[in-house]
């Protein structure tokens, strides 16, 4: 994803830590499963996958969400080239935007340190009562998929522009499913078996092996409890320095952990 005209954000996932890959979780359901490629359509078999991919990604989401967490960038302009002249577009791959940082003076603009950030007010359009008033206190006014940024980079005559990554988005990305045998599931890597013992439940069913499946029902809930305390020892017990505004009309709530970033 380009970034060159500073309105559209890039970042790095943060919990990717794991080596296995979609075929090794097929290798291990083949394996314990006493089955075969060829016992379920590939389409079938990443169906089963993926959803149970999804259920471990949401008892770590449950934990915390911050360990889905990316911090993307941009660089601070006069104007963005678009139809408003300070509208940023979001990551086209976030879920839920936890925080925006901007860097409107810093001392050098090519390089930008954290303490010359500000944190952006989140709040709703139908939060504005006066159009016409100017915002001084730095404001993110969220639409959909954007946000306008004020004070308006493009009023402000005192500004040097542009800064480059003078624009930080600190957001919960959408994780994509497993589709090419060589895609790795971002969950931790001691506990794929996860997905793996999950996946049995649903293929024992369709075979009407009772066996199996009351071993990848026993397997399955160990093994989520055993990550789910995995989990929890990754991050200390310690409430937020920061607020993070969820709604659109701009009410905010604590979300409870600190960024893993």
């Amino acid at each position: 994803m380009s970034a060159e005209n500073g309105a559209i954000f890039i970042g790095t996932m943060q919990l990717n830590d794991t080596s296995t890959t979609l075929n090794g979780i097929k290798q291990d359901i083949y394996f314990i499963g006493k089955i075969t490629a060829s016992t379920f359509t590939t389409g079938d078999l990443n169906r089963i996958i993926n959803k149970y991919y999804k259920q471990a990604q949401a008892v770590i989401r449950a934990v915390n969400e911050d360990f889905f967490m990316e911090i993307a960038t941009a660089t601070l302009l006069a104007t963005t080239g678009g139809t408003y002249p300070n509208e940023y577009l979001f990551p086209d791959d976030y879920e839920k935007i936890k925080q925006i940082q901007v860097a409107f003076t810093p001392a050098i603009i090519t390089a930008p340190v954290s303490s010359e950030f500000q944190i952006l007010h989140l709040v709703g359009q139908e939060s504005i009562s006066d159009p016409s008033a100017a915002i001084t206190i730095p404001t993110a006014i969220i639409l959909d998929n954007s946000f306008f940024l004020y004070p308006d980079p493009s009023l402000g005559s005192n500004l040097k522009l542009p800064v480059t990554g003078g624009v930080k988005c600190f957001y919960i990305k959408k994780q994509a499913d497993l589709v090419n045998d060589a895609d790795v599931p971002n969950i931790f890597s001691d506990y794929q078996d996860v997905i793996s013992w999950g996946s049995l439940i649903d293929i024992a069913a369709r075979l009407g092996n009772q066996t199996l499946l009351n071993e990848a029902l026993a397997m399955f809930t160990k093994r989520i409890a055993e990550m789910r305390s995995h989990a929890s020892q990754r991050v200390l017990e310690l409430s937020s320095p920061y607020t993070d505004s969820q709604s659109l009309g701009g009410w905010a709530y604590p979300h409870g952990q600190n960024s893993m970033s």
